[in-house]
């Protein structure tokens, strides 16, 4: 039996690699979440040693546990485990290539990491942009560009038609992106949309906004408490809204935690806000104080 320790999903790009692996696999598994700074956190690493951080893996057999930490390490554990499930590329060049690209994304692009923590509940644009950062970000589009061009013909992925540990890997810089909009390349547009359409990227998204907290370390703005961010000021203006998808706010209906459509977005105060069909964004349009879920999203925003 695998149980899966993980921390919180707003912050935790780690957690979400370690996820990932198991979800967008149909891998089974049992999800044991770990808020991080929290003495609750700190008895999970006593539990857990020396495993220091998440994710973790917890392999029970016979009544005993032991312990796989690093995501990278419990990749390979999974893939070895499983076969069949497909984690690497089955043709040699393709795999020895996204080996390649994970152990990149593994070990580098600290500048990136650091300059832009991961924070999917909110919006920062152009925050964390140095002159490092922004070099990382050239050098991860053009790693992507170089796969789905040698490798991906056949679908949306890096290598292909089958989703992998390598994007596994590069689905935390996708929101990194995503968040602190960092101008891209065509070619990494459409891959990071590819990313946040995911059925399991959708459902961690779903989880991350539903975290009822904040932790100021990976919040650039701190002054903008949960408090706030929870019961916003009801917006002076909304409507229906045509225009270009990638100006919404947030990755995910917030009524159904689906893809958002381009075809269904609404203006409130400025703040444009996606939906995954016109009846939920009706709905907001005619009460925004109706639906918590999406007045949320205007905080910080307007």
């Amino acid at each position: 039996m695998y149980r899966l320790h993980i921390g919180d999903k707003s912050y935790s790009s780690w957690s979400l690699r370690g996820w990932l692996l198991f979800e967008a696999f149909g891998l089974p598994y049992e999800e044991a979440f770990h808020p991080m700074y929290t003495p609750e956190f700190e008895a999970f690493k006593r539990q857990a040693a020396p495993a220091l951080k998440v994710p973790t893996l917890e392999i029970v057999e016979d009544g005993a546990s032991r312990y796989v930490w690093d995501s990278l390490a419990i990749a390979e554990t999974l893939a070895e485990a499983h076969p069949e499930a497909g984690l690497w590329p089955a043709d040699k060049a393709a795999r020895a290539a996204a080996r390649s690209l994970t152990a990149e994304a593994h070990s580098s692009f600290a500048a990136l990491r650091n300059a832009m923590t991961m924070n999917i509940r909110r919006r920062y644009p152009g925050v964390g942009h140095t002159e490092q950062s922004l070099a990382d970000a050239g050098r991860v589009q053009m790693l992507w560009a170089w796969a789905r061009s040698r490798f991906g013909a056949e679908g949306p992925w890096l290598f292909g038609a089958r989703f992998s540990v390598a994007d596994v890997f590069y689905a935390p810089i996708v929101t990194r992106f995503e968040t602190y909009g960092v101008p891209t390349i065509p070619e990494a547009r459409v891959y990071m949309d590819a990313v946040l359409a995911h059925p399991a990227m959708v459902k961690w998204i779903k989880g991350a906004m539903e975290e009822n907290w904040f932790h100021a370390r990976y919040e650039p703005f701190p002054e903008e408490n949960f408090a706030d961010w929870a019961d916003p000021r009801p917006p002076r203006k909304v409507e229906a809204w045509k225009g270009d998808v990638r100006a919404r706010v947030n990755l995910a209906c917030p009524f159904s935690g689906k893809p958002v459509k381009a075809d269904s977005l609404a203006v409130a105060d400025g703040v444009v806000i996606g939906f995954c069909n016109s009846g939920c964004r009706d709905k907001f349009v005619a009460d925004p104080t109706a639906y918590p879920q999406a007045m949320r999203l205007l905080v910080g925003h307007r």
